[in-house]
């Protein structure tokens, strides 16, 4: 009796035990995770002076607008407000003053029509305040005269929404100079995290001409920017143009620079007066892709790596796109002639003459058209401008389908509606052939 009141005692002493060992596990796991939760909300900002490749889109569009600011400033010889956009520490340096701030700097030979980036790198002087950029870019004489690759550096406040500018020994360089540069100054990174409240803030300050808007994602002018681009490099600079498209939709669609060339002056004023109407934006695997629809309905699609690095395509019918592949694969045999024909009418609006003689049925044209030239003739002739399709009636005879279309003028310019009669054989693997008729 005596022994079973003592092992009930016994029990009575380890629950009381368990317990209050319990009691303090929980005191101490809820001081534990308060303690957490304050060291949390409350870290230490830290920064690095190390120098980065630039990602940000917004950024890169700010900085280049910068830097267009500066060169149409000292295009106007304008030496107040060059100086005045210039960094305080070339300015001492270099013995700059209001006065001969133009015979200082460096000069544009050739007067200045733009600039645009193609590489840069940053580091952050002051914590969410100012940066540096180290920037590589192409510079446009007047009138596209001339292109000049060169080095330079921009310096941004984001607080004050001011900028000043700043150039190094190298100005003038080609590809692999600005990497020897940017290989020097990565050099120097420590790959170390400093103290936010032990860095010094600076501000760069506001004048009459150093100010800046920064560039807002969700405007689609980035999108436009590509466009002005390759549209900029096609004209004016087509050996630079023919190497941005896409390697294999360039060689599908020309036999050689020389074609290319043939294709750019035959759309010239197109391409000079293209804007963005409409736009679809979507990731790729390593890439994003913008296609682009302008005002005179052409299509461009830009495969974007890295902000402005891309390649281009300046149609959607000479090689297979998913989206539209896979569009035509789900549709009926109506809908198919119709997405072909939307091929033949945009390579007609793109002066792309080889495309649409190479969908032409061969009996038809042997019995029209024995040459590329005779098609061409007669085509430009009766095909004017840009023209939208407006549907009309569609029937079958077999395994031809007839498609009644009116193709209608986007401007006053390019003529009355031209009624046509589309003609046509489905093939194997998406191919077609077609035959025409245009009402006299």
């Amino acid at each position: 009796m005596k022994n079973k009141k003592n092992l009930i005692i016994l029990i009575v002493i380890l629950c009381i035990i368990i317990v209050v060992v319990s009691v303090i596990l929980i005191k101490l796991k809820r001081d534990e995770e308060k303690e957490e939760i304050s060291i949390d909300q409350n870290p230490e900002l830290t920064t690095t002076l190390d120098i980065m490749e630039l990602e940000n889109e917004n950024e890169f569009f700010t900085v280049e607008e910068c830097i267009n600011k500066y060169f149409e400033i000292l295009a106007e010889n304008n030496n107040n407000g060059v100086y005045c956009l210039l960094n305080d520490n070339y300015i001492e340096k270099n013995g700059i003053t209001n006065t001969n701030v133009l015979q200082k700097v460096y000069q544009l030979e050739n007067g200045f029509e733009k600039f645009f980036i193609k590489d840069i790198y940053y580091r952050e002087i002051s914590y969410d305040v100012e940066y540096q950029y180290y920037i590589y870019g192409e510079l446009l004489g007047e009138n596209y005269s001339t292109i000049t690759t060169i080095y330079m550096i921009a310096n941004l406040d984001y607080e004050n929404k001011s900028f000043n500018i700043t150039f190094d020994e190298t100005i003038e360089t080609d590809e692999q100079g600005y990497l020897n540069i940017v290989e020097n100054l990565i050099s120097t990174n420590t790959t170390e995290f400093i103290s936010v409240d032990s860095q010094e803030t600076k501000n760069i300050e506001l004048n009459d001409y150093n100010n800046f808007e920064e560039y807002e994602s969700d405007d689609p002018y980035a999108l436009q920017k590509y466009l002005d681009n390759y549209n900029t490099m096609a004209v004016y600079y087509p050996e630079l143009g023919y190497n941005l498209l896409d390697k294999n939709y360039r060689s599908e669609k020309f036999v050689d620079i020389e074609d290319y060339k043939q294709y750019v002056s035959r759309n010239q004023n197109q391409l000079l007066n293209s804007t963005v109407s409409e736009y679809n934006i979507s990731e790729k695997d390593g890439y994003t892709q913008y296609i682009i629809v302008d005002t005179n309905g052409n299509y461009y699609i830009f495969k974007v790596t890295n902000i402005i690095e891309y390649s281009v395509l300046t149609d959607f019918y000479t090689i297979d796109l998913e989206e539209i592949t896979t569009n035509y694969d789900n549709s009926n045999v109506q809908e198919r002639v119709a997405i072909n024909i939307q091929k033949i009418i945009a390579a007609l609006n793109n002066k792309d003459y080889n495309y649409v003689y190479s969908k032409l049925d061969e009996e038809f044209k042997q019995n029209n058209y024995p040459s590329i030239e005779d098609f061409e003739s007669y085509i430009s002739e009766k095909f004017l401008g840009n023209r939208d399709i407006e549907f009309n009636n569609f029937y079958n005879e077999g395994s031809t389908y007839i498609y009644n279309i009116t193709l209608n003028g986007k401007r006053a310019s390019d003529g009355d509606p031209i009624n046509m009669q589309i003609i046509m054989q489905l093939k194997d693997n998406r191919d077609f052939v077609m035959s025409f008729n245009i009402e006299e």
